[in-house]
């Protein structure tokens, strides 16, 4: 729940910024602010989702009969996530290159936002009730404390990987 709000806060930033980006007069500041919040989104939406992926979904079909189906649902919507980041992503290079391109980032930007709350807002509303309805308690703990580990090692290795870039 920390991510999700933590991703709700950068996301209305984000959209904050879109926002203006038509009457920006200084095209370079707004595409860096643009810019560094999306990284920001990123590296936060990408470790909820490696939690997903790697802790979160393997209890649940280990656990819930029939939720495979779900889940495979699930993991083609963080396709679907990954192709709207990257478009996006993709048009502010574009940007960057020719100021005329501020439509096209605006666009891609709300599609990404809204799949963005789309995403989480179908945790909210049913995967997470799934969760505490479906799976055991002790289960629930084990999970819980896995991802956060998991998170730490990711955010550790971001934190290290941007240290060797500097």
């Amino acid at each position: 729940m920390h991510e999700h709000r933590e991703l709700q806060q950068l996301l209305n930033e984000l959209a904050d910024e879109l926002r203006v980006l038509p009457f920006a007069r200084n095209a370079a500041e707004t595409l860096e602010r643009l810019k560094s919040l999306s990284q920001e989104i990123s590296k936060v939406l990408h470790t909820h989702l490696d939690e997903e992926e790697k802790v979160l979904y393997p209890a649940l079909e280990a656990n819930v009969q029939g939720i495979t189906g779900t889940l495979d649902r699930m993991r083609h919507e963080h396709d679907d996530g990954e192709a709207a980041e990257e478009a996006f992503l993709a048009c502010f290079e574009r940007l960057a290159q020719n100021d005329k391109n501020r439509e096209g980032v605006m666009k891609a930007g709300r599609r990404y936002v809204q799949w963005v709350r789309g995403h989480l807002l179908n945790e909210n509303a049913r995967l997470f009730p799934l969760v505490e309805r479906r799976l055991d308690p002790a289960i629930q703990k084990e999970v819980r404390q896995a991802m956060e580990e998991l998170s730490h090692e990711t955010e550790a290795r971001i934190v290290e990987g941007l240290a060797h870039d500097a």
